[in-house]
């Protein structure tokens, strides 16, 4: 049997349901928020971890709907033409498949 380790811990995650590999090798996890009495700055929250990075957390979480807890499942990431990041996920709060990565521009130009 194959052992497992454990490579992110505590807050900022709240019951995590969702995972996605980055093209750098991280993980984004989406909080399910079980439990969440209402919403708050913590809840909602895609947060990047690090299966090499010491405590796991890269960088701060983004909170990605500020309405009732749990909106955020189905993390799907990806990379476009010009190798730059696109994550999808489901938005229970907006009835919505949503997309965060670059936005093009009438020039062809990528950006966040």
């Amino acid at each position: 049997m194959a052992s497992a380790r454990v490579i992110a811990h505590g807050s900022p995650l709240n019951t995590p349901l969702s995972a996605a590999l980055l093209k750098n090798g991280d993980l984004v996890v989406g909080n399910a928020d079980i439990g969440a009495p209402g919403p708050s700055a913590t809840t909602n929250l895609l947060i990047e971890v690090s299966p090499v990075l010491p405590g796991g957390f890269v960088g701060q979480p983004l909170q990605i709907d500020t309405g009732a807890p749990g909106t955020l499942f189905g993390i799907a990431a990806t990379v476009d033409g010009q190798g730059n990041q696109i994550i999808y996920f489901n938005d229970d709060n907006n009835n919505a498949v949503m997309q965060l990565g670059p936005v093009t521009t009438g020039t062809g130009t990528g950006g966040y």
